[in-house]
C-alpha cells in the first residue's frame, strides 16, 4: 500500500467515526428533550388534579354552608310559628276568663233584671284584672214612647274610642272572640263579645249585649 492509498483509507475512516458520534449526540439530544417533555407534562397534570381537588372541597363547604343556613331559615320559621299560635290561644284563654267574670257580674243588667246595677256590682270584680282594657255593657229596651233605646255602661268611659277589629279567633261558648286595636292602632287588643235576649214574654225589654277588650300577649 502506498502512502496516497494509507492517506485515503485514513479519511474514510475518520469521517466513519465524525458521523457515529454525531448519531449518537442526536440521539442523546432527543432523548433529554424527550424526557423533558415527559416530566413537564406529568408536573401540569398534577396541578390539574390538585386544583379540581380544591373546587370540590369549596363546592362541599359552600353546599354544606346553604344546607345549614336553610335547615335554620326552617328551625326559625317553625318556632316563630308555634310562639304565635301559643301566643293566640294564651289570647284566647286571657278574654274568655275576662268575660266569664263580666257575665257573672253584668248579665243580669244586660237582659234587664238588674236594671239599677251599680257600678261596683259590675265592675267590682273586673278592676284588679290588668289584663283589662275595657269592658262595655249595652242595656237595650223601649222608652215610654215606643222608641229603641241602648244604656251603656263602660268600665272606662276614657277608653270609649272606635276600636279596629280584626280576624276571628272563633266563638267558644258563642263568645265572639276577634284580633284588634285601640289608641289609634297602638293597642294590640283582643274583643269578646256576645249578645242576650231578654224573656220572651217581656215587652220592654230586647236583651243586651257584654263586650269585653283585653290587651293582647304578644309572641315572645
Amino acid at each position: 500500500m502506498t502512502q496516497r492509498q494509507s492517506t485515503r483509507q485514513s479519511s474514510r475512516t475518520s469521517g466513519r467515526v465524525a458521523r457515529a458520534s454525531e448519531a449518537k449526540i442526536s440521539a442523546r439530544g432527543e432523548g433529554k428533550k424527550g424526557q423533558s417533555m415527559r416530566k413537564a407534562g406529568g408536573t401540569g397534570g398534577g396541578k390539574e388534579l390538585m386544583i379540581g381537588g380544591i373546587v370540590i372541597v369549596v363546592l362541599c363547604v359552600a353546599v354544606g354552608i346553604m344546607y345549614v343556613q336553610k335547615n335554620t331559615e326552617i328551625r326559625d320559621a317553625t318556632e316563630a310559628k308555634r310562639l304565635a299560635n301559643k301566643a293566640t290561644e294564651d289570647n284566647i284563654d286571657r278574654a274568655k276568663t275576662a268575660f266569664r267574670d263580666a257575665e257573672r257580674a253584668g248579665m243580669a243588667f244586660v237582659t234587664s233584671k238588674n236594671e239599677k246595677a251599680t257600678d261596683e256590682e259590675l265592675f267590682g270584680s273586673l278592676k284588679g284584672n290588668d289584663t283589662v282594657y275595657n269592658v262595655v255593657f249595652n242595656r237595650n229596651y223601649t222608652d215610654k214612647r215606643r222608641s229603641n233605646q241602648t244604656e251603656q255602661r263602660p268600665m272606662f268611659k276614657e277608653r270609649m274610642t272606635p276600636l279596629g277589629i280584626g280576624t276571628s279567633l272563633g266563638t267558644p261558648d258563642g263568645i265572639q272572640i276577634n284580633k284588634g286595636t285601640a289608641d289609634n292602632g297602638s293597642t294590640e287588643i283582643v274583643i269578646a263579645r256576645k249578645n242576650y235576649m231578654a224573656d220572651k214574654d217581656d215587652k220592654t225589654n230586647s236583651g243586651g249585649e257584654i263586650l269585653v277588650i283585653v290587651k293582647a300577649v304578644k309572641a315572645k
